[in-house]
């Protein structure tokens, strides 16, 4: 394995998480929203 390709491994692979991260907050956020409009 070349340096360059791990670089780019873990380039991709702390992009993916930051994805996830972000997508869970979206989708707890909406919950939240749903949970207090609904009361």
């Amino acid at each position: 394995m070349s340096v360059e390709f791990e670089k780019v491994l873990g380039f991709l692979f702390g992009f993916s998480m930051i994805y996830h991260k972000i997508r869970l907050l979206k989708q707890s956020q909406s919950i939240f929203g749903e949970a207090t409009y609904a009361n």
